[in-house]
């Protein structure tokens, strides 16, 4: 071999893309595009090492611009072809792509995940769930912090709730309320008095504090101001809301996972995240406010009010997963009649006039 045939700059190729069984249906061209891509990034990297930050998002992950007629020149066929190379690569989770402006797009590259890693997490999956789409272990962990089978939103339906309604055994169970003194259990079995009328209510806004608490690193100030209005300010009432809230996105995420195209998607998962998708947060005080005036100041009176919060919020949610999707990312026709089927639930709030 020459050295004149080794000169010159060459463009790495990953083995795992070539052998792997997980990327067999990917095309040569495919896996050409993601080449470039990858070296692209490699100059974005080094950029930002340099001082250059112009390609580099708020949250500090490189990204490149590389348009679909400068691929088309460099791979030797169209921009539509491009296009269709993209979809493959974002099915595949290499790349996601997210809209800059009116006309351009971050490409946001990533590393090819080996088979073998696929096989260990539906392996994990299986063993400790029998839901093989739910993929996402931080709405895992919230749902069983959470949610608890005997909740209910009673005495709610357009009725002021009293101080006296919001006396409940919430303290009988220290594992629930995240408590562990023990004379919580003591007062509860004490003879009412006017004493342990002020302890209940002490404990009641003990037990909203500790709830504001733990979910204060998913949902914002403003939208526990919201549960806190429309549980007016009852403990049993507010847990059930949260319990709502997360219940319903979960039934959300699995079904927009329950496809293969967006099951290891990135652009999935940021969408379906409250840190991530900020329609989610906004959606979620609207849908409180809403539900507060329906249920509390509404001419028709709510048929059940506890089906009536759980669809109202899981549409909510769907529209602005919905909605987070089609503004931030490139979504060729077909994904776009995907993503509106797996979001719609084909059920409205119901209503009976009083």
């Amino acid at each position: 071999m020459t050295k004149t045939m080794v000169e010159g700059t060459f463009t790495k190729v990953s083995d795992t893309l070539i052998e792997d069984e997980k990327y067999k249906d990917l095309s040569g061209l495919s896996i050409l595009l993601y080449s470039l891509y990858a070296r692209r990034l490699t100059c974005s990297i080094n950029s930002a090492k340099n001082g250059n930050k112009d390609f580099v998002d708020e949250k500090g992950n490189p990204y490149i611009i590389f348009t679909n007629e400068e691929a088309a020149e460099k791979v030797r066929t169209t921009s539509r072809t491009v296009s269709k190379l993209r979809k493959e690569l974002v099915n595949h989770g290499l790349i996601s792509v997210k809209r800059l402006g009116l006309k351009h797009y971050k490409i946001y590259v990533h590393e090819p995940q080996a088979s073998v890693q696929k096989k260990a997490q539906s392996t994990d999956k299986s063993n400790g769930s029998n839901d093989s789409n739910n993929v996402n272990e931080e709405l895992t962990r919230i749902i069983d912090q959470y949610v608890s089978e005997d909740n209910s939103f009673t005495g709610m339906k357009n009725n002021p709730i009293s101080e006296k309604d919001s006396k409940r055994d919430i303290y009988n169970n220290t594992n629930e309320t995240y408590e562990s003194n023990i004379n919580l259990q003591k007062i509860s079995n004490q003879p009412s008095s006017s004493t342990n009328s002020k302890v209940d209510y002490n404990v009641d806004k003990t037990a909203m504090l500790a709830l504001k608490n733990r979910i204060s690193n998913v949902l914002t100030p403003a939208v526990w101001g919201r549960v806190e209005v429309l549980a007016q300010g009852d403990y049993k009432q507010a847990k059930f809301i949260i319990n709502t809230i997360f219940k319903a996105k979960s039934q959300v995420t699995n079904k927009l996972l329950s496809s293969s195209n967006w099951l290891y998607n990135p652009a999935s998962q940021e969408a379906t995240r409250f840190e991530t998708n900020n329609l989610l947060i906004k959606g979620l005080e609207s849908a409180l406010i809403r539900m507060t005036e329906i249920i509390y100041k509404g001419q028709e009176k709510v048929r059940n009010t506890e089906s009536f919060m759980y669809s109202y919020i899981r549409n909510n949610i769907a529209n602005s997963i919905k909605k987070y999707l089609s503004d931030n990312f490139e979504l060729a026709q077909d994904q776009l009649i995907e993503v509106n089927s797996l979001t719609s639930f084909g059920t409205r709030p119901q209503y009976a006039v009083a």
